[in-house]
């Protein structure tokens, strides 16, 4: 998904570079890989890069000051991902698989994003309106940022529902689809991943 290669890149890096260089020359490196980033209005990619710079020296000046820039660079890619995700969409069924659905079953699925809450919608057969079949509120995962960040590095726009588990919604920049991907579950300590698996839908947008 997206970002997942980034991550997987930095995390190469970091491999790579820590066993070369001392750790405050690392996290100098990290700070301004981030700076960079957010010259040029990246936000995504270097509020991860300065969580990670805190994170190798907490309590340096720059890990301080990686601190402030990641903590306020989190409602501006929120507002960014809540601007990009709004809207109505529809979902888009996989290939069938050979097997004739039941006539209890939906026939459409499509969901409304506000500034609020998700809200599930299904159409069926024998019905001319969409019923609402579930209301998600939209509520940030702020546990995302207490897992061990060696094990997993948080986007900041995870979205936590009423059952706990964890989602990323996000809209590709090629297809214009939206596309909504299952991680995990909130535990005590932070996000638990699946390790595969994991649910992974896509919408387009209705008009």
């Amino acid at each position: 998904m997206k970002n997942y290669v980034f991550i997987i890149l930095l995390i190469a890096i970091t491999k790579a570079t820590a066993q070369t260089n001392s750790k405050y020359e690392f996290q100098k490196e990290r700070f301004n890989l981030g700076q960079s980033f957010l010259k040029e209005n990246q936000n995504e990619k270097a509020i991860q890069l300065f969580f990670f710079t805190h994170h190798i020296i907490p309590d340096n000046e720059l890990g301080q000051i990686a601190y402030k820039k990641y903590d306020s660079l989190k409602p501006i890619v929120r507002e960014n991902l809540l601007s990009n995700i709004s809207g109505n969409w529809k979902k888009i069924n996989p290939p069938g698989n050979g097997i004739i659905p039941d006539e209890n079953s939906p026939v459409g699925e499509m969901i409304t994003i506000n500034s609020n809450e998700i809200l599930f919608f299904e159409l069926y057969k024998k019905s001319k309106e969409w019923c609402l079949v579930k209301t998600e509120p939209l509520i940030f995962c702020h546990k995302a940022e207490e897992t061990p960040y060696i094990s997993y590095m948080p986007f900041f726009t995870e979205l936590v529902f009423k059952d706990k588990s964890v989602w990323q919604y996000y809209v590709d920049e090629t297809s214009g689809f939206l596309k909504a991907y299952e991680i995990g579950s909130e535990t005590e300590n932070g996000v638990a991943e699946i390790v595969c698996g994991n649910t992974k839908l896509e919408y387009y947008k209705l008009q």
